[in-house]
């Protein structure tokens, strides 16, 4: 009975900051105490001298300044490179187009850029500046004309068939008609009302290798009954003052040479 007592109270006791056995041989008691300062300060030590204790104590706010610290000064050099970088790139990017050469650089463009259609036209701007000071002619008919360029080779006579370009215009400069557009120049037989009249008579005094503004009048010589509009081009109305621009390219069967 005593021998059963002294174990009770052996199983009650508790150690300060020790695991205690119970003297029960069927199992175990664990007391947990307060620590004492010594005992945490050691506990500390032995967890800092693990490296897996330490890389957990490092994630613990002010459990490792150093690693902090370190951590930061990795950060910014981080930042720094990352800045460097952007900055580099970038001159990179601005100093290829100088390099390129001027046709890599527009083909380079022109993949951004929409081409924007150039209209084929035999007086451009500055041949109408140049017109201001070429003499108008004018016929006994009223048809009107202005040598662009005279032609050097042969004129057309009439019945011969002759090989042209033209442009037809409404009398304030609007496109009604361009062969030019087309890629295929125009063939015709002169004086034998294929065309209308007005060109037909501005064509007989023309050379091969000229270019010639011819001022149909209002009336007959210009289109009796008038032309349809098309897309994007306007209407002529019956006998309105029309404008040719004309290029003869050739006579088939005379020399053409200039």
């Amino acid at each position: 009975m005593m021998m059963t007592m002294q174990s009770a109270d052996l199983a009650g006791t508790r150690l300060p900051g020790r695991l205690c056995r119970s003297a029960r041989p069927w199992g175990r008691h664990v007391a947990v105490v307060p620590r004492s300062s010594s005992s945490s300060s050691s506990l500390s030590s032995s967890l800092s001298s693990s490296p897996l204790s330490s890389s957990l104590l490092s994630s613990l706010p002010g459990s490792n300044t150093e690693a902090h610290d370190t951590s930061r000064d990795i950060s910014a050099q981080t930042s720094r490179s990352d800045l460097l970088r952007s900055i580099v790139l970038s001159s990179m990017a601005l100093a290829v187009p100088l390099a390129l050469d001027s046709t890599s650089a527009r083909a380079e463009i022109g993949q951004f850029v929409e081409p924007v259609e150039v209209p084929k036209l035999l007086c451009d701007a500055s041949c109408l500046e140049a017109l201001s000071t070429v003499e108008r002619v004018k016929l006994p008919s009223g048809l009107e004309f202005q040598d662009i360029k005279v032609g050097t080779g042969p004129a057309a006579p009439v019945g011969y068939q002759v090989v042209l370009h033209y442009i037809l215009m409404t009398a304030d400069g609007r496109v009604i008609s361009n062969s030019l557009e087309n890629g295929t120049p125009y063939d015709i037989r002169v004086g034998t009302g294929q065309v209308v009249a007005g060109l037909d008579e501005g064509l007989k005094t023309m050379r091969v290798g000229g270019i010639r503004r011819v001022y149909v009048p209002e009336g007959e010589l210009s289109f009796p009954k008038g032309l349809p509009s098309a897309p994007g081009r306007p209407r002529v109305a019956p006998g309105a003052p029309v404008i040719f621009d004309v290029q003869l390219l050739y006579v088939p069967g005379l020399d053409d040479e200039e």
